[in-house]
């Protein structure tokens, strides 16, 4: 196997890994309704605090429109709230609700988790050598 084939391949099982991770995480906090699309959104606006929507549109890379729909169904589901800017009432902030706190509370257990696994494969020095490569990614 050439060398970029084996890395793809290495690759692909680690996000198979951590996409099964996420969805066995997902069923024991039992939200039928999550869509995993959903996870980016809640990490992006975790990451950011309260955006406006503008704000959340530029950091994701997507239009404002496409960034609407997908928050006006979260919002349904409950795993977003938006409130108005006491500065201008025309701008909506979004925060996370309770729902959403635990998926990323979930989310964040799960990269501990993997990267004690990791950990224990290997001895302190390989371990630094893994983090110094990984750092130059």
């Amino acid at each position: 196997m050439k060398t970029n084939e084996e890395l793809l391949f290495i690759l692909q099982g680690i996000s198979q890994k951590l996409s099964k991770l996420k969805e066995n995480e997902i069923k024991k906090i039992q939200l039928d309704d999550f869509s995993f699309s959903y996870y980016r959104y809640i990490e992006s606006i975790s990451r950011l605090g309260e955006p406006t929507f503008m704000e959340l549109a530029g950091y994701m890379e997507l239009s404002k429109p496409t960034v609407t729909i997908m928050i006006d169904n979260m919002i349904k589901g409950e795993y977003v709230k938006k409130s108005r800017s006491p500065d201008d009432r025309r701008v909506f902030h979004l925060s996370l609700t309770l729902k959403s706190k635990k998926i990323i509370e979930s989310h964040n257990k799960i990269f501990e988790d993997f990267s004690r696994e990791i950990s224990e494969k290997f001895e302190a020095k390989e371990l630094q050598n893994l983090i110094s490569l990984l750092k130059r990614i």
